[in-house]
Protein backbone atom coordinates (compact mmCIF):
# COMPACT_ATOMS: atom_id res chain seq x y z
CA UNK A 1 0.00 0.00 0.00
CA UNK A 2 3.05 2.25 0.36
CA UNK A 3 3.06 2.84 -3.12
CA UNK A 4 -0.33 3.96 -3.57
CA UNK A 5 1.18 7.47 -4.04
CA UNK A 6 -0.83 8.14 -0.73
CA UNK A 7 0.58 11.93 -0.14
CA UNK A 8 -1.63 13.37 2.71
CA UNK A 9 -0.57 12.68 6.13
CA UNK A 10 -1.92 8.98 7.10
CA UNK A 11 -4.88 9.28 9.36
CA UNK A 12 -6.62 6.64 11.86
CA UNK A 13 -9.45 7.74 10.09
CA UNK A 14 -7.95 6.08 7.15
CA UNK A 15 -6.67 3.16 9.25
CA UNK A 16 -10.10 2.58 10.42
CA UNK A 17 -11.50 2.88 7.07
CA UNK A 18 -9.09 0.58 5.63
CA UNK A 19 -9.21 -1.95 8.46
CA UNK A 20 -12.75 -2.09 9.35
CA UNK A 21 -12.72 -1.22 12.72
CA UNK A 22 -14.04 1.93 14.87
CA UNK A 23 -11.49 5.01 14.91
CA UNK A 24 -12.11 4.30 18.34
CA UNK A 25 -10.71 0.25 18.38
CA UNK A 26 -7.86 1.95 15.59
CA UNK A 27 -6.65 4.56 18.46
CA UNK A 28 -6.84 1.95 21.75
CA UNK A 29 -4.92 -1.07 19.42
CA UNK A 30 -2.42 1.54 18.58
CA UNK A 31 -2.27 2.48 22.45
CA UNK A 32 -1.78 -1.21 22.97
CA UNK A 33 -4.91 -0.90 25.09
CA UNK A 34 -5.12 -4.14 27.10
CA UNK A 35 -8.91 -4.27 25.80
CA UNK A 36 -7.84 -4.96 22.39
CA UNK A 37 -7.69 -8.63 21.39
CA UNK A 38 -3.81 -8.92 20.42
CA UNK A 39 -5.20 -10.70 16.78
CA UNK A 40 -6.69 -6.91 16.16
CA UNK A 41 -3.63 -5.17 17.22
CA UNK A 42 -1.19 -7.27 15.06
CA UNK A 43 -3.78 -6.63 12.18
CA UNK A 44 -4.07 -2.49 12.63
CA UNK A 45 -0.13 -2.06 13.35
CA UNK A 46 1.03 -3.60 10.80
CA UNK A 47 -1.77 -2.22 8.49
CA UNK A 48 -0.56 1.02 10.29
CA UNK A 49 3.25 0.39 8.75
CA UNK A 50 2.14 -0.19 5.38
CA UNK A 51 0.68 2.69 4.78
CA UNK A 52 3.38 4.74 7.02
CA UNK A 53 1.08 6.47 9.44
CA UNK A 54 3.23 7.54 12.69
CA UNK A 55 1.42 7.63 15.45
CA UNK A 56 0.67 11.23 16.98
CA UNK A 57 0.69 10.68 21.51
CA UNK A 58 -0.24 14.45 21.50
CA UNK A 59 -3.42 14.35 19.41
CA UNK A 60 -4.54 10.90 21.15
CA UNK A 61 -3.93 13.09 24.01
CA UNK A 62 -6.32 15.79 22.64
CA UNK A 63 -9.09 13.19 21.84
CA UNK A 64 -9.58 11.57 24.86
CA UNK A 65 -8.35 13.93 27.65
CA UNK A 66 -5.61 11.36 28.62
CA UNK A 67 -2.15 11.27 27.38
CA UNK A 68 -1.37 7.87 28.78
CA UNK A 69 1.86 9.03 29.99
CA UNK A 70 3.45 8.08 34.01
CA UNK A 71 5.72 10.98 35.12
CA UNK A 72 8.87 9.40 37.35
CA UNK A 73 10.54 11.31 39.59
CA UNK A 74 14.11 10.83 41.21
CA UNK A 75 17.45 12.89 42.70
CA UNK A 76 20.14 10.74 41.17
CA UNK A 77 20.15 9.61 37.78
CA UNK A 78 23.68 7.16 38.43
CA UNK A 79 22.28 5.34 41.21
CA UNK A 80 21.23 1.45 39.88
CA UNK A 81 18.47 1.03 42.01
CA UNK A 82 16.60 3.63 39.97
CA UNK A 83 16.92 2.12 36.60
CA UNK A 84 16.01 -1.42 37.98
CA UNK A 85 13.07 -0.01 39.72
CA UNK A 86 12.12 2.51 36.31
CA UNK A 87 12.61 -1.00 34.33
CA UNK A 88 9.80 -2.50 36.55
CA UNK A 89 7.74 0.43 35.95
CA UNK A 90 8.04 0.89 32.49
CA UNK A 91 7.43 -2.90 31.80
CA UNK A 92 3.70 -2.85 33.91
CA UNK A 93 2.78 0.44 32.18
CA UNK A 94 4.10 -0.61 29.13
CA UNK A 95 1.55 -4.04 29.08
CA UNK A 96 -1.16 -1.16 30.08
CA UNK A 97 -0.73 0.91 27.22
CA UNK A 98 1.17 3.45 29.04
CA UNK A 99 4.65 5.40 28.22
CA UNK A 100 6.71 7.31 30.97
CA UNK A 101 8.41 10.71 30.99
CA UNK A 102 11.24 11.25 33.46
CA UNK A 103 12.14 14.22 36.35
CA UNK A 104 15.43 14.26 37.82
CA UNK A 105 15.36 16.49 41.48
CA UNK A 106 18.53 17.41 43.28
CA UNK A 107 17.21 16.89 46.52
CA UNK A 108 15.98 14.75 49.21
CA UNK A 109 12.16 16.22 48.90
CA UNK A 110 10.58 17.72 45.76
CA UNK A 111 8.68 21.46 46.25
CA UNK A 112 6.21 23.09 43.70
CA UNK A 113 8.78 24.09 41.38
CA UNK A 114 9.36 20.63 40.37
CA UNK A 115 5.35 19.80 40.28
CA UNK A 116 5.12 22.34 37.88
CA UNK A 117 7.28 21.03 35.82
CA UNK A 118 5.32 17.67 35.97
CA UNK A 119 1.90 19.39 35.12
CA UNK A 120 3.10 21.17 31.87
CA UNK A 121 3.93 18.11 30.45
CA UNK A 122 0.10 17.14 31.10
CA UNK A 123 1.27 13.56 32.50
CA UNK A 124 -1.89 11.61 33.93
CA UNK A 125 -0.18 10.87 37.35
CA UNK A 126 3.22 10.49 38.62
CA UNK A 127 5.37 8.04 40.89
CA UNK A 128 8.00 9.59 42.94
CA UNK A 129 11.11 8.06 44.48
CA UNK A 130 10.99 11.24 46.44
CA UNK A 131 8.91 12.86 49.06
CA UNK A 132 6.58 16.24 48.86
CA UNK A 133 6.73 18.78 50.77
CA UNK A 134 3.70 20.30 51.81
CA UNK A 135 3.47 22.96 49.78
CA UNK A 136 3.98 21.21 46.55
CA UNK A 137 1.96 17.74 48.29
CA UNK A 138 -1.04 20.82 48.11
CA UNK A 139 -0.68 21.66 45.00
CA UNK A 140 -0.90 18.06 43.25
CA UNK A 141 -4.00 17.32 45.39
CA UNK A 142 -5.42 21.07 44.16
CA UNK A 143 -4.73 19.94 40.43
CA UNK A 144 -6.13 16.66 41.27
CA UNK A 145 -2.86 14.94 39.77
CA UNK A 146 -2.98 10.96 40.89
CA UNK A 147 0.37 10.37 42.84
CA UNK A 148 2.39 7.60 44.71
CA UNK A 149 5.35 7.80 46.49
CA UNK A 150 7.70 5.28 46.43
CA UNK A 151 10.38 3.72 49.11
CA UNK A 152 9.45 6.89 51.14
CA UNK A 153 6.85 7.16 53.71
CA UNK A 154 4.63 10.41 52.93
CA UNK A 155 2.87 10.84 56.40
CA UNK A 156 -0.02 11.04 54.56
CA UNK A 157 0.34 13.18 52.04
CA UNK A 158 -0.19 11.28 49.30
CA UNK A 159 -0.48 7.70 48.66
CA UNK A 160 2.60 4.99 49.28
CA UNK A 161 4.71 2.24 49.26
CA UNK A 162 6.95 2.06 51.13
CA UNK A 163 10.10 -0.50 52.90
CA UNK A 164 10.02 -1.23 56.53
CA UNK A 165 13.81 0.42 56.79
CA UNK A 166 13.99 0.21 60.68
CA UNK A 167 13.44 -3.91 60.20
CA UNK A 168 16.54 -4.17 57.41
CA UNK A 169 18.57 -1.96 60.13
CA UNK A 170 18.09 -4.68 62.77
CA UNK A 171 18.39 -7.51 60.23
CA UNK A 172 21.80 -6.27 59.07
CA UNK A 173 22.82 -5.45 63.02
CA UNK A 174 21.80 -9.04 63.87
CA UNK A 175 23.64 -10.65 60.96
CA UNK A 176 26.54 -8.79 61.63
CA UNK A 177 25.91 -9.70 65.96
CA UNK A 178 25.70 -13.76 64.37
CA UNK A 179 29.06 -13.61 63.36
CA UNK A 180 31.07 -11.66 66.54
CA UNK A 181 31.27 -8.06 64.92
CA UNK A 182 31.43 -5.64 67.78
CA UNK A 183 32.76 -2.61 66.56
CA UNK A 184 29.69 -1.64 64.12
CA UNK A 185 29.18 1.64 62.19
CA UNK A 186 26.38 2.80 59.65
CA UNK A 187 26.83 4.89 56.54
CA UNK A 188 23.87 6.96 55.98
CA UNK A 189 22.63 8.96 53.50
CA UNK A 190 21.47 13.06 54.54
CA UNK A 191 19.96 13.32 57.70
CA UNK A 192 17.31 15.33 55.86
CA UNK A 193 16.14 11.42 54.64
CA UNK A 194 13.78 9.61 56.48
CA UNK A 195 14.31 5.99 55.57
CA UNK A 196 17.87 6.60 55.89
CA UNK A 197 17.67 7.43 59.66
CA UNK A 198 15.42 4.94 60.30
CA UNK A 199 17.60 2.52 58.88
CA UNK A 200 20.20 3.32 61.27
CA UNK A 201 17.57 3.79 63.92
CA UNK A 202 16.89 -0.08 63.48
CA UNK A 203 20.96 -0.75 63.47
CA UNK A 204 21.16 0.92 66.57
CA UNK A 205 18.73 -0.49 68.51
CA UNK A 206 19.58 -4.44 67.87
CA UNK A 207 23.38 -3.82 68.79
CA UNK A 208 21.97 -1.84 71.51
CA UNK A 209 19.70 -5.06 72.95
CA UNK A 210 23.68 -6.37 73.29
CA UNK A 211 25.16 -3.43 75.09
CA UNK A 212 26.98 -2.26 71.93
CA UNK A 213 27.15 0.95 70.50
CA UNK A 214 26.84 1.50 66.97
CA UNK A 215 28.53 4.65 65.36
CA UNK A 216 25.96 6.02 63.29
CA UNK A 217 26.77 8.72 60.72
CA UNK A 218 24.94 10.90 58.57
CA UNK A 219 26.53 12.30 55.59
CA UNK A 220 25.30 15.22 54.64
CA UNK A 221 26.62 16.13 51.38
CA UNK A 222 26.10 15.32 47.92
CA UNK A 223 28.04 13.70 44.75
CA UNK A 224 30.53 10.96 43.80
CA UNK A 225 32.80 8.77 46.15
CA UNK A 226 31.57 10.75 49.43
CA UNK A 227 30.65 7.15 51.47
CA UNK A 228 34.68 6.37 50.19
CA UNK A 229 35.81 9.41 50.85
CA UNK A 230 34.65 8.77 54.24
CA UNK A 231 36.30 5.34 54.58
CA UNK A 232 39.76 7.25 53.60
CA UNK A 233 39.31 9.80 56.54
CA UNK A 234 38.68 6.39 58.89
CA UNK A 235 41.53 4.58 57.42
CA UNK A 236 44.04 7.88 58.01
CA UNK A 237 43.06 8.19 61.48
CA UNK A 238 43.09 4.29 62.10
CA UNK A 239 39.99 4.51 63.80
CA UNK A 240 38.31 1.72 61.53
CA UNK A 241 34.98 -0.40 62.32
CA UNK A 242 34.92 -4.14 61.97
CA UNK A 243 31.41 -3.90 60.02
CA UNK A 244 29.51 -1.33 58.19
CA UNK A 245 26.26 -1.10 57.13
CA UNK A 246 25.82 1.18 54.18
CA UNK A 247 22.36 3.40 53.24
CA UNK A 248 22.25 1.19 49.78
CA UNK A 249 24.64 -1.18 47.50
CA UNK A 250 25.64 1.86 45.61
CA UNK A 251 27.53 3.28 49.17
CA UNK A 252 28.63 -0.55 49.94
CA UNK A 253 30.56 -0.85 46.39
CA UNK A 254 32.13 2.44 47.26
CA UNK A 255 33.62 1.36 50.47
CA UNK A 256 34.58 -2.07 49.19
CA UNK A 257 36.58 -0.08 46.17
CA UNK A 258 38.14 2.14 48.71
CA UNK A 259 39.03 -1.20 51.09
CA UNK A 260 40.66 -2.63 48.04
CA UNK A 261 42.63 -0.08 47.01
CA UNK A 262 44.47 0.23 50.72
CA UNK A 263 44.50 -3.63 50.96
CA UNK A 264 42.11 -3.73 54.31
CA UNK A 265 40.61 -7.21 54.85
CA UNK A 266 38.49 -8.17 57.84
CA UNK A 267 35.97 -5.46 57.96
CA UNK A 268 32.50 -6.86 56.84
CA UNK A 269 30.27 -4.91 54.70
CA UNK A 270 26.04 -5.06 53.91
CA UNK A 271 24.27 -2.79 51.55
CA UNK A 272 20.45 -2.41 51.07
CA UNK A 273 18.41 -3.20 47.99
CA UNK A 274 20.64 -6.07 46.95
CA UNK A 275 20.73 -4.39 42.74
CA UNK A 276 22.91 -7.62 41.88
CA UNK A 277 19.78 -9.53 41.81
CA UNK A 278 19.19 -7.57 39.01
CA UNK A 279 22.25 -6.49 37.21
CA UNK A 280 25.61 -7.81 37.01
CA UNK A 281 28.09 -6.32 39.08
CA UNK A 282 31.49 -7.63 40.70
CA UNK A 283 32.00 -9.69 43.74
CA UNK A 284 30.09 -10.89 46.21
CA UNK A 285 27.82 -8.34 48.01
CA UNK A 286 25.46 -9.34 51.06
CA UNK A 287 22.98 -6.95 50.98
CA UNK A 288 18.66 -5.93 52.79
CA UNK A 289 17.00 -7.94 49.75
CA UNK A 290 13.54 -7.68 48.65
CA UNK A 291 10.83 -7.97 45.79
CA UNK A 292 11.86 -5.08 44.01
CA UNK A 293 9.50 -6.04 41.08
CA UNK A 294 6.35 -6.72 43.03
CA UNK A 295 6.94 -3.41 44.98
CA UNK A 296 7.03 -1.49 41.60
CA UNK A 297 4.06 -3.51 40.59
CA UNK A 298 2.11 -2.56 43.82
CA UNK A 299 3.02 1.27 43.10
CA UNK A 300 1.80 1.38 39.58
CA UNK A 301 -1.37 -0.72 40.50
CA UNK A 302 -2.61 1.76 42.98
CA UNK A 303 -1.62 5.04 40.44
CA UNK A 304 -3.81 3.75 37.90
CA UNK A 305 -6.69 2.41 40.28
CA UNK A 306 -6.42 6.33 41.28
CA UNK A 307 -6.21 7.49 37.63
CA UNK A 308 -9.09 5.72 36.84
CA UNK A 309 -10.54 7.29 39.50
CA UNK A 310 -10.88 3.20 41.72
CA UNK A 311 -9.57 5.42 45.04
CA UNK A 312 -10.21 8.48 46.00
CA UNK A 313 -10.10 10.16 49.71
CA UNK A 314 -7.59 9.49 52.19
CA UNK A 315 -4.17 8.70 50.81
CA UNK A 316 -3.17 4.87 50.73
CA UNK A 317 0.16 3.79 52.73
CA UNK A 318 1.44 0.33 51.92
CA UNK A 319 4.04 -1.40 53.95
CA UNK A 320 6.72 -3.77 52.26
CA UNK A 321 8.57 -5.75 55.23
CA UNK A 322 9.61 -8.84 53.30
CA UNK A 323 13.23 -7.58 54.21
CA UNK A 324 15.68 -10.35 54.36
CA UNK A 325 19.46 -10.78 54.11
CA UNK A 326 20.93 -11.82 50.73
CA UNK A 327 24.65 -12.81 49.74
CA UNK A 328 24.76 -12.44 45.99
CA UNK A 329 27.42 -13.79 43.86
CA UNK A 330 28.23 -12.75 40.12
CA UNK A 331 26.42 -14.79 37.72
Amino acid sequence: MKGQGMNKRVTIKDIARLSGCSVNCVSRALMDAPDISIKTKEKIKRLADEIGYVYNRNAASLRSGKSRTVGILFDNLLNPFYYIMTNYIWEYLHGEGYTIITFKNDLAVFNEEIVRQILSNNVDGLLSFLQPTEAASKLLESRSLPTVVLGRNAHGMCDCVFLDDRMGGRLAAANFLSRGFKKPLYLGEVSSLECSLERGKGFAEEFAKHGIQADLQYLDTYGMQKFANYFDELAERNVLPDCIFCFNDYAAYEVMSAMDKRNVKGIAVIGYDNIQKEIFMPGTLTSIDYDKRNMAETAVQLLLKKINGVFDGHPRETLVSDLQVSVTRPQ
